[in-house]
């Protein structure tokens, strides 16, 4: 055989190599196509397109988002029912707070017996400070008269907050509720007391007078000798309320009334233990800002 003709072999014999691979390539495709088919026969269906797999799942997770809606929903309405179940079950066990407990009918005369001191001399200004010294004695406390304004009334500029100027002197001024309340509850946590004090002010009368007739004396702000109101123009917010300084202030303990003669029955730290017209007593409280105090 010459060199042409073993080329001519050559040739075909790669062409033919490539067919016979090509063959093999094209058979095992359509082999692994028709046992993908056969798959999704068994399965009951089709494959799933791309676009058909994403709609599936998709309705997948909003079943079970629905669900777990559903049990949450069904939670709630469990809870709420409890909680209104519970709230049935209480209705008619309100607790009842000490403000809120009925109340007796109110005794038409009540006094308290307590002892009477008198603010002069060492306190020639003091007055709110022998009125609270009478409070705390009236609780059992050994105190002299002197201790609250020497070692715990509160001092201040403002007459609200503490007490403005020396009530061993002449020339003090005074203290309004709010600040001879923290000074009474600054003696009361030096003693380690339960017993608290209370600002209560802009009370009514009749809440005053029940506080009597309970034991409760009352620390209260009046005029000094009953004298006509004096405001003199010198105000402070507190709170919400405004107080104004009244050159006529005096503090004492509404400890009785009488409501059948209309009176009140005052231990005043100058006068002593006297009454009061009503009417007139309760003007000048109103006047003064309607102030008081007690301890319980």
């Amino acid at each position: 055989m010459n060199e042409f003709s073993r080329n001519i072999t050559r040739i075909l014999t790669c062409i033919i190599s490539l067919l016979i691979a090509y063959l093999i390539v094209v058979v095992g495709i359509l082999g692994i196509k028709n046992r993908s088919n056969s798959a999704g026969s068994k399965g009951g269906g089709q494959m799933a397109s791309p676009q058909q797999a994403t709609l599936l799942e998709a309705t997948a997770t909003d079943s079970y988002v629905g669900e777990v809606y559903d049990n949450v929903a069904d939670a709630t309405a469990t809870d709420a029912a409890l909680e209104l179940s519970l709230n049935s079950a209480t209705l008619g066990e309100k607790v009842t707070i000490w403000e809120d407990r009925p109340k007796p009918e109110l005794p038409q005369q009540y006094s308290i017996e307590m002892e009477l001191i008198y603010q002069h001399p060492e306190l020639p200004t003091g007055c709110e400070s022998v009125a609270l010294t009478m409070l705390l004695k009236y609780y059992g406390f050994d105190i002299e008269k002197t201790t609250i304004a020497k070692d715990y009334l509160v001092y201040s500029t403002n007459f609200v907050e503490g007490y403005m100027g020396n009530p061993f002197t002449t020339a003090g001024a005074g203290i309004y509720s709010p600040g001879l309340t923290r000074s009474a509850n600054k003696f009361l946590d030096a003693q380690e007391s339960d017993l608290n004090a209370k600002n209560v002010t802009d009370s009514t009368p009749e809440e005053l007078y029940r506080y009597v007739s309970e034991d409760t004396p009352v620390v209260i702000w009046n005029t000094v000798y009953f004298l006509q109101n004096q405001p003199t123009g010198l105000k402070v917010k507190w709170g919400e309320k405004t107080y104004e300084w009244d050159s006529c202030e005096h503090c004492m303990v509404l400890s009785g009334y009488d409501l059948e003669r209309n009176v009140v029955i005052v231990h005043d730290p100058i006068q002593g233990i006297i009454e009061r017209d009503a009417d007139g007593f309760w003007e000048r409280y109103e006047r003064l800002g309607s102030m008081a105090l007690i301890i319980r």
